[in-house]
């Protein structure tokens, strides 16, 4: 699944197992190759990607007897595709990150500043890494930002998640809505039960940075 600029729901019929993991634009550039925006809000078969091996990798983690022996078995194959490349990590990812991780307190002027290249190919690079413009980008994260804070209890309110980036309540639910799928109040209710159960294991292992806790 590409990187999403919105909201995904997943429906099944019966019981299921769902195992799987997050990339971050780094791990996107050296596992995936292809520019994030291309598979922006789109799923493909990781079998175009990764080759028959996916298959083999499937049918194990299906047979695995736990949950932990099914993490193996998917970072044994990611480590597998990471050994296999043969490019480099473009520096310009981690500036990129640097530079999302600091919204909004900074502008796209100071990610132009920081690689010294003009904005319409600022525009093409982190559209290629992150899978949206930095405009998309800078209202994107914050709202993610405040999700995390809401689900990891670190924000009594939407107020306190908020902070002093949206006008009122209602500029920050009708963002909220647009990147989460649902209000704030809905969002601390159980319907996004698995999300935030998602988001709390990670800020319990140290996630800290929007990237990290929500991808």
């Amino acid at each position: 699944m590409g990187p999403l600029n919105g909201t995904m729901l997943l429906d099944c019929a019966g019981s299921m197992r769902l195992v799987g993991c997050g990339l971050l634009p780094a791990g996107w550039s050296l596992l995936v190759g292809a520019s994030a925006a291309e598979l922006a809000d789109r799923v493909t078969d990781a079998r175009a990607l990764w080759g028959p091996e996916v298959d083999r990798v499937h049918d194990a983690i299906g047979n695995a007897a736990s949950a932990e022996r099914q993490i193996a078995l998917l970072e044994g194959f990611l480590c597998r595709l990471l050994d296999r490349q043969r490019h480099g990590l473009d520096p310009r990812i981690a500036a990129n990150d640097a530079w999302i991780g600091r919204l909004p307190a900074v502008s796209i002027d100071d990610l132009v500043g920081t690689l010294g290249i003009s904005q319409r190919q600022i525009e093409r690079v982190v559209a290629a890494s992150h899978g949206a413009p930095p405009k998309l980008l800078a209202s994107k994260y914050p709202i993610l930002r405040a999700s995390a804070l809401l689900a990891t209890g670190q924000a009594a309110d939407w107020r306190e998640a908020a902070g002093d980036v949206f006008a009122d309540q209602a500029h920050f639910i009708r963002h909220f809505r647009r990147f989460i799928g649902q209000p704030p109040g809905a969002f601390t209710a159980d319907h996004a039960r698995l999300a935030r159960l998602v988001m709390q294991a990670k800020w319990d292992a140290g996630a800290r940075s929007p990237l990290a806790l929500w991808s």
